[in-house]
């Protein structure tokens, strides 16, 4: 094995030999780079590949395994026969993808394959070059699709991937990074839409497997996609709660059959949206935790918040619920399926069951009471409480002050005004109070309240009152010698 360093985008290796003509899997070779391109961590959100340009003008791409070592991105290619076919120079590039474009590329470099001496054998050894494709760093392995750049990216080997009607006997490895903006894709529901070449619609159900930093998936081809010879498309879907992503369509060919009548078992519709609707619902459950924290922390804000953030908590379990629900009925659909479906039917079953019995594991354990306490003496305060605790944790009390600011006298025509500043929890109220014509009462009708409701000012026959969540007037406020505003509160 070597090791190859990448300075900035140099590939430090022009010229050297990767191995003598019809070597397979002899060296594997090693490039090392920093796992950081700025801020992006390379490790977690590309796919690694080689392009490769050979010196008969075949070009292709090989996928690099990809792991990391301390601060270093390892990228490893095991040299197969597709690139050593041919002697003479080999040019390559290192290409980092990310679901929606080019990350990084390197500068390209050349590697020699060395010419071997041809022997005479009863058994010669013959490289099949017609349509040949760099892609397969392993010749015992098929070629993935690969998803980058929001485009899939079909190898040659796999664009005449199925003949009509085959059903079962071709399956595809589909890989794409694992994360994207943020989001933990092996979280979400990934389908494979395909439409074949007499418009037949049907959306395939994919179950990631998460190796390291990428999502792997099979896709077993059968009818309706292999019913009819011509044009698949095909187009990747990743869904979840407030999250859709897709990918550019794409194609392959499905090869004529002699003689062959198209057959078209299909999946009812009504399974695989069930699938689709149960997926999103883990994904709900799992954040409920989150969300009943954040709601916590959002109580202490104002009571207002915290009753919202106790219903936003309540409204996720009782979503949670009405999809069960909504899974018993359909289930009840499903027990109606034809005998010819009946063994695809219970498996696609076996699977939904699961994903309830999870939610409803997962919604039982993040189950939040909120529960609001008041007096005078403490104010407001909130509790929460899990089903696995025995006492309800409080916030910190929620008391509402209220300060006087400045008072501004007015001509006798102007209007009143009162102004507030500040939170809900210290408000300070500044007053322009018009003086009375010869002693007259100054103007009705302006009033201001805190936004929770606790405490209301209006001006009222001349007087500036204070009023309480119950109504009831208190005295007058007065204004002494000193400019000071003094009022009463019992």
């Amino acid at each position: 094995m070597r090791r190859i360093k990448i300075t900035d985008r140099i590939i430090e290796s022009y010229g050297a030999s990767i191995g003598v003509q019809g070597d397979n899997q002899v060296e594997t070779i090693e490039f090392v780079r920093p796992r950081m391109h700025g801020e992006i961590d390379l490790s977690l959100e590309s796919i690694a590949y080689l392009n490769i340009a050979a010196s008969d003008g075949s070009t292709g791409q090989i996928v690099l395994d990809q792991y990391v070592e301390g601060d270093n991105l390892i990228l490893k290619w095991v040299v197969g026969n597709q690139v050593t076919a041919e002697p003479g120079p080999l040019y390559v590039q290192i290409r980092l993808s990310g679901l929606e474009n080019v990350i990084w590329n390197s500068e390209k470099t050349m590697f020699q394959v060395t010419e071997s001496i041809p022997v005479e054998s009863p058994q010669p050894v013959v490289f099949y070059s017609a349509g040949r494709s760099a892609r397969l760093a392993d010749p015992e392995t098929e070629p993935p699709i690969t998803v980058t750049e929001r485009t899939m990216f079909i190898p040659p080997a796999l664009q005449n991937i199925a003949v009509q009607n085959d059903q079962n006997s071709e399956t595809v490895t589909i890989l794409l990074p694992r994360y994207f903006d943020g989001h933990d894709l092996s979280h979400y529901a990934v389908y494979l839409r395909t439409k074949n070449s007499n418009e037949g619609y049907d959306p395939v159900f994919l179950t990631p497997e998460v190796q390291g930093n990428q999502l792997s998936m099979r896709w077993t081809l059968k009818p309706p996609q292999t019913s009819y010879p011509g044009k698949l498309s095909i187009q990747l879907w990743v869904t979840g709660q407030d999250f859709d992503w897709h990918s550019a369509e794409n194609s392959v060919n499905i090869l004529s059959e002699i003689n062959g009548e198209p057959t078209i078992p299909i999946t009812p519709p009504m399974i695989d949206e069930l699938l689709r609707q149960l997926a999103e619902l883990v994904q709900q459950a799992k954040t409920s935790e989150t969300n009943a924290a954040e709601s916590a922390q959002a109580a202490k804000d104002s009571k207002d918040s915290a009753e919202l953030s106790a219903q936003d908590a309540q409204s996720s379990a009782d979503q949670a619920a009405e999809a069960t629900e909504q899974a018993q009925r359909i289930k009840g659909e499903i027990d109606g399926i034809q005998d010819d479906f009946r063994q695809e039917s219970d498996q696609k079953l076996s699977e939904m069951e699961s994903l309830r019995d999870e939610t409803q594991a997962i919604k039982d354990s993040t189950a939040v009471n909120v529960s609001i306490d008041s007096s005078e003496d403490t104010g407001y305060r909130v509790g929460f409480k899990r089903a696995d605790q025995s006492e309800p944790v409080w916030t910190p009390p929620l008391q509402a002050k209220v300060n006087a600011g400045t008072i501004t006298m007015l001509e006798p025509d102007d209007l009143p005004t009162i102004t507030q500043r500040g939170p809900a929890s210290n408000r300070t109220f500044d007053f322009a109070i018009p003086r009375g014509q010869r002693g007259e009462p100054g103007r009705d009708g302006v009033s201001v309240s805190i936004e929770n409701g606790m405490y209301a000012f209006e001006i009222r026959d001349g007087y500036l009152m204070l009023l309480y969540p119950n109504n009831t007037d208190p005295p007058p406020l007065k204004i002494n010698t000193s400019g000071e505003l003094i009022y009463t509160i019992s």
